[in-house]
């Protein structure tokens, strides 16, 4: 393996599964680039030109900027599971790691909200003794996500899901 989050596991680990978030995290900030770059296409064109089309296009390209943004983050936001940890790798300049070993964990919370139903997500709490949880949003594939880490953190066999 050659990726960014290759070098986080452990030689006796096993991949089981990754995920990046739903690609529904980037609706927001694509819809509202979209709006502001059409908006200022239609200010602009036209006969007489709006005052205001200048700052209307500035605005655009940084919308437009964010989503980039957001987009290259989202490629590179991970959620690796292995047959003995969860490991979630993020960031675009600055690499977080936040590893949380299976044996540690004493609660997986799954909530999936009336629009994760409608396009497949599902949010996913972590808990460990001691520790704050650890929340993963917009968990893609949620009934087979949920499953794999249900039977994992029961001690059953997990067969790999990539």
């Amino acid at each position: 393996m050659s990726t960014a989050w290759s070098s986080a596991l452990t030689d006796p680990d096993i991949l089981l599964a990754r995920w990046r978030q739903h690609v529904v995290v980037l609706l927001p900030s694509a819809a509202s680039a979209v709006l502001a770059s059409a908006g200022a296409v239609v200010l602009s064109s036209g006969e007489r030109s709006f005052a205001g089309s200048a700052f209307v296009w500035v605005l655009a390209v940084l919308l437009v900027s964010r989503f980039i943004w957001r987009a290259v983050a989202w490629w590179l936001d991970w959620v690796i599971v292995t047959s003995r940890q969860v490991l979630r790798v993020s960031g675009v300049l600055d690499r977080r790691y936040e590893v949380m070993s299976l044996p540690l964990i004493t609660g997986l919370r799954w909530h999936q909200p009336v629009t994760g139903r409608m396009v497949g997500y599902a949010h996913c709490t972590l808990q460990a003794a001691g520790k704050e949880p650890t929340g993963i949003r917009y968990v893609p594939n949620q009934e087979e996500n949920y499953s794999m880490l249900r039977r994992l953190l029961a001690g059953e066999e997990v067969t790999r899901l990539i």
